[in-house]
């Protein structure tokens, strides 16, 4: 049986039974070229947002090409563009990248 890479991480940190909304970082590895990864990690982190999650978005490695201007032609370079357009609207405001992998 082939072995499958998750599409995208989460961690999840919260009290049993808090009214507080749950502080949840989804990670994002994969360049919007590459299959549907990270458009899947946007989508996880909007489906948590819908439920009132307090979400961060972690980008590293080639998932930092999900932040810069899609070149023409790039496969689905247009829609993550426009995922990540809309994030504020679902209160997802904090994006984070590591130094090291920004240089």
């Amino acid at each position: 049986m082939p072995h499958c890479a998750p599409t995208a991480w989460w961690y999840s940190v919260a009290e049993p039974f808090s009214e507080r909304p749950r502080r949840v970082l989804v990670v994002c590895t994969h360049a919007p070229g590459a299959g549907f990864a990270a458009r899947e990690a946007l989508d996880l982190a909007l489906g948590f947002a819908a439920f009132d999650q307090d979400i961060a978005l972690l980008f590293t490695g080639d998932g930092l090409r999900c932040l810069r201007k899609p070149a023409p032609g790039e496969p689905d370079g247009e829609g993550i563009a426009q995922l990540l357009g809309v994030m504020p609207d679902y209160g997802i405001t904090r994006f984070i990248a590591p130094e090291e992998d920004l240089a």
